[in-house]
């Protein structure tokens, strides 16, 4: 027994000879993170060791603690809508940290319309859109509405109809939903019969003039009982960026845009992207790696869309009228009860037809 119990201490005293090294060799990093502006804890910010995939976030409370090797010296703290944050922990034991929210910071609204009662005659999409509009109006968010929303319809004998009931909209020939502002239209969805070019932009056209009654009312009536609007201004364009970008890239930009296949094209631009990363994104030049991609991606948008305003042919060479050929194959899934598959050049899309009784439809919630 003697024996056993000498053993024992013997063994654990290597152990613990063995692993002090490695004891040694780690510290552990504990703070917390805060809004730089109000000092409200930050939950979830993701602490890294600078270069590898290793950390850990903090609590509810903005608190973190993380063990990390002897000779680190730079923690990352990064966190969604705040810029990230680099800092030296040579020497410390505990770090407290506060983030400063990006000028760029995405404040995403979302507006969910509920129906709580409808007379089933008109389509209350139309109701909801203008209902939308003037809660955001009102709300005081950078808003740059109002908005106003109208659909139409269209038949030989009564000419176009605003606002068509379900019954007008069956024995119409048009269905068109326009939104617009008081100086432009916005948007425009429509399902026609073969109707005449002039018959269809007269129906935007008047479409847009009679939302003008609701655009009004929504502008008074943020006006009269809307919140402070916020102050905020678009972060100004870095023309600096700009310009080196455009000097560098923009010709080698439209070359790869001529590319038609699309692999190849989104392969030759990605490395394009990364050459302009790796040539702006130094610490002299003081552009960020996210800087340069999105000064990048505004640059191809205005390639591509100046070549579209310019009637320039598309990427496949097609003009602006012109319609892709579509190929469609039947019976490609040959235990389903029918299965075609659509083509129109890189677009594809599958559809599958499965036969039953009344109890296996699909059931659609709706008004």
């Amino acid at each position: 027994m003697q024996f056993k119990n000498l053993l024992k201490s013997f063994l654990f005293a290597v152990f613990y000879f063995l692993l002090a090294p490695a004891w040694a060799q780690n510290k552990v990093i504990t703070g917390k993170v805060t809004d730089s502006k109000d000092g409200s804890p930050l939950p979830g910010v993701s602490v890294l060791i600078k270069g590898s995939a290793t950390g850990t976030n903090t609590n509810a409370a903005g608190s973190y603690s993380i063990s990390v090797p002897a000779a680190t010296t730079t923690l990352t703290f990064t966190f969604i809508g705040y810029d990230r944050q680099d800092i030296d922990i040579t020497g410390k034991t505990t770090v407290n940290v506060g983030l400063t929210a990006n000028s760029t910071t995405l404040n995403e609204v979302q507006v969910v319309c509920t129906v709580v009662s409808t007379d089933k005659q008109y389509d209350p999409d139309i109701v909801a859109m203008i209902g939308t509009s003037a809660a955001l109006a009102v709300s005081g968010i950078p808003f740059t509405g109002p908005i106003g929303a109208a659909r139409v319809a269209y038949t030989a004998a009564e000419g176009y109809i605003l606002n068509p009931s379900f019954a007008q909209l069956a024995t119409s020939e048009l269905d068109m939903v326009v939104a617009g502002t008081k100086d432009a239209v916005l948007m425009v969805e429509s399902e026609a019969k073969e109707l005449p070019e002039d018959t269809m932009l007269g129906a935007v056209l008047y479409a847009h003039q009679e939302m003008q009654a609701v655009v009004q009312a929504v502008a008074e009536l943020a006006r009269d009982a809307g919140k402070p609007r916020w102050e905020w201004s678009a972060p100004a364009e870095n023309i600096a960026l700009k310009d080196a970008l455009v000097k560098g890239f923009a010709d080698s930009i439209s070359m790869a845009y001529r590319i038609t296949d699309k692999a190849k094209r989104y392969d030759r631009l990605g490395e394009l992207r990364g050459e302009a990363v790796a040539e702006l994104a130094t610490e002299t030049s003081g552009f960020s790696a996210d800087d340069v991609k999105a000064a990048f991606g505004t640059l191809e948008y205005r390639l591509v869309r100046a070549n579209i305003v310019a009637g320039q042919p598309r990427i496949d060479g097609r003009d602006n009228k012109t319609v892709r050929p579509i190929q469609v194959e039947v019976g490609v899934l040959g235990k389903a009860h029918g299965s075609a598959l659509f083509t129109r050049g890189e677009t594809q899309a599958l559809v599958v037809a499965t036969l039953g009784n009344a109890r296996d439809a699909q059931i659609i919630d709706f008004l």
